[in-house]
């Protein structure tokens, strides 16, 4: 299964601009198949902010402290 961010540089069979960059993310899913996700680099900041900030309320969590 593979899905495009409209920040794709593919994305509507656009030809991606000099410098452009394309990231794909592919994700197990539980039915044995994987979910690939092509994105810019707009969504894979964001995304990998969000994976951070994830890891780091997991480390306040464990560790009992708490997150402003």
């Amino acid at each position: 299964m593979e899905f495009r961010c409209k920040d794709d540089p593919e994305a509507n069979s656009r030809k991606p601009l000099v410098g452009e960059q394309r990231f794909s993310l592919k994700f197990p899913l539980e039915n044995g198949e994987d979910l690939i996700l092509h994105c810019g680099k707009e969504t894979f900041d964001r995304f990998a902010e969000m994976i951070g900030k994830m890891m780091v309320d997991d480390e306040l969590e464990a560790s009992g402290e708490q997150h402003s």
